[in-house]
């Protein structure tokens, strides 16, 4: 063997020879493949002998389809086999490289996508090289996604800046954390930093989630990796989500989504809350921006925390009703009272998500606010909270303006002439929009204490046109003018709530008296009637 095999030979009968009779040796139970490989897997010294790293890969590939792989070491395990092949690859002699990737081939049947695990130290020319022969050799099977990750991290670690001894200080943990690449998060290049958290993405997609942790390989003390893992990928976020640059910010937003979906299931609730909640007070803090693909990505991301299983819309909701101190900052307050809005929409009030006390408590007090945009926005609130939970907004509603009572009045015999409209049943109408208060019914927090009758009951206190809807409405009045005018032309006049005084007798009338005519009027001795008028619809009418 060390002749002939690790000493290499320019005879190829005596290479193939030796082969042979090592793969023999390895067949016997007394030996055994795991002794034979443990040799053939030392390291070459010389990069540039060629025959050598030929006939070793020959070994290891007959090795590979005679025993596959195993688990004791040294042996046939994947980390000893690989070594020989990572070092041919990055190598310049073609056939050797040729060879070398009969070797991946190989190992693909075997373990499938972990070998990907043991290719990361090369190059990502050399990542596409492997690509095009393995699929070429495995008909329908993709492999090594991450080429265009790797070939772009190259690209980019070639054109950033150099950086000062600080900063290098500062991101050495990420780059320990993540790879090399991690560097491009600091480049005052903003297009490196959207680069840097799009690779970070596709690495999590994959199941890379370290440099020593792959989610479809176990490895021992993964527990405690993925944790360190976790830390770094939340202090990575809050650098992502205080970038002014809108780009950056949505592709960190976009890798937020990504790595909360992969972590979830791997770290332990309180953990996961606790560090997700420094990256959800900057997300509730951008939800302001008037930059839109920043407001879409901030929305989009808080509606995937709210829904994840572990963080939910009641850990959402505490950091985005928490106390204002300045109400003037009309945007701010008017964007998290939307957003509060769509949480409503979407997930409801239940024990553990959204609170009906504390919602009503946090959009009652935006009514301080000077600007019109905010109490227009809280008292959407209030209505959407109205739709889900009923009459219990009337305990909130208790010291407030009229003004205010009477805008939500109106806007829930909206909603109730909407569902009639629909043909909805009564008594689902009654259950659905409950009025504000009765008189029959008493304040939950003081049983002495009776409310004045607030709203008019839905069904009973309505007068007959107002419980009308506005087609009806518009059909009624459509019928009265049509008859009206009708009237009008057959010479028939009626006044409303006017009684035509008597029509006098001609034949009485003193023809004799002279009656002062109006202006423009001639004079004649006959008497004139007075111009009797009334007003229907709107016309004048003279008898």
């Amino acid at each position: 063997y060390q002749r002939r095999v690790h000493g290499g030979d320019m005879n190829s009968r005596i290479c193939t020879a030796a082969n042979d009779v090592l793969l023999f040796l390895a067949a016997q139970p007394h030996i055994g493949p795991d002794f034979v490989a443990s040799y053939a897997t030392q390291p070459i010294e010389c990069a540039t002998a060629f025959k050598q790293f030929i006939g070793r890969l020959n070994l290891l590939l007959g090795l590979l389809q005679a025993h596959g792989f195993s688990e004791s070491e040294p042996g046939l395990t994947p980390e000893s086999v690989f070594i020989v092949p990572v070092a041919a690859l990055n190598g310049n002699n073609p056939r050797v490289r040729k060879q070398a990737t009969l070797v991946v081939t190989e190992s693909y049947k075997r373990i499938g996508r972990r070998t990907e695990l043991y290719l990361r130290a090369c190059k990502p020319s050399v990542l596409k090289f492997i690509k095009t022969e393995v699929e070429s050799n495995l008909e329908g099977v993709s492999v090594l996604a991450d080429v265009d990750v790797k070939t772009q991290e190259e690209e980019d670690l070639n054109v950033v800046e150099q950086f000062s001894e600080e900063e290098t200080l500062k991101m050495q943990p990420f780059i320990e954390a993540f790879g090399k690449g991690m560097c491009c998060l600091f480049s005052k290049k903003w297009k490196l930093r959207e680069n840097c958290f799009d690779r970070l993405q596709k690495q999590f997609e994959l199941g890379d989630i370290a440099v020593s942790v792959n989610l479809h390989m176990k490895v021992p003390g993964q527990q405690s990796l993925i944790k360190r893992s976790f830390l770094h990928c939340c202090r990575v976020i809050i650098i992502g989500l205080q970038d002014a640059v809108p780009s950056v910010y949505a592709a960190c937003c976009s890798f937020v989504r990504t790595a909360v979906g992969v972590y979830g299931p791997l770290i332990g609730e309180n953990d996961f809350k606790l560090g997700m909640e420094n990256a959800i007070v900057q997300l509730i803090n951008r939800c302001s921006d008037l930059n839109k693909p920043v407001l879409v990505a901030t929305n989009e991301t808080l509606l995937a925390i709210a829904r994840h299983e572990k963080l939910g819309v009641g850990f959402c909701a505490q950091y985005l009703m928490a106390p204002i101190e300045n109400l003037n900052q009309a945007k701010m307050i008017v964007a998290r009272l939307e957003l509060l809005n769509e949480f409503i929409v979407a997930f409801g009030f239940n024990p553990g998500g959204l609170s009906t006390e504390a919602t009503m408590t946090f959009a009652v007090s935006t009514f301080q606010s000077p600007n019109g945009k905010v109490r227009k926005a809280a008292v959407n609130v209030i209505i959407e909270v109205y739709k889900k939970a009923g009459n219990i907004v009337r305990t909130y509603l208790r010291n407030e303006k009229p003004a205010l009572v009477n805008e939500l009045k109106e806007k829930i015999m909206k909603i109730a002439r909407k569902d009639r409209t629909k043909s909805a049943p009564i008594q689902r109408l009654a259950n659905m929009v409950q009025p504000l208060g009765t008189e029959e019914e008493e304040d939950p927090k003081s049983a002495k204490f009776r409310r004045p009758k607030t709203f008019p009951t839905v069904i009973g206190d309505l007068d007959e046109q107002e419980t009308m809807s506005v087609r009806e409405r518009f059909q009624q009045w459509k019928r009265d003018k049509d008859a009206t005018d009708r009237d009008v032309e057959d010479g028939v006049v009626v006044v409303a709530k006017t009684k035509m005084p008597p029509r006098e007798d001609p034949s009485k009338a003193n023809t004799n008296t002279p009656t002062p005519a109006g202006p423009g009027v001639k004079a004649t001795g006959l008497t004139q009637a007075p111009a009797k008028q009334s007003t229907i619809r709107g016309r004048m009418v003279f008898q």
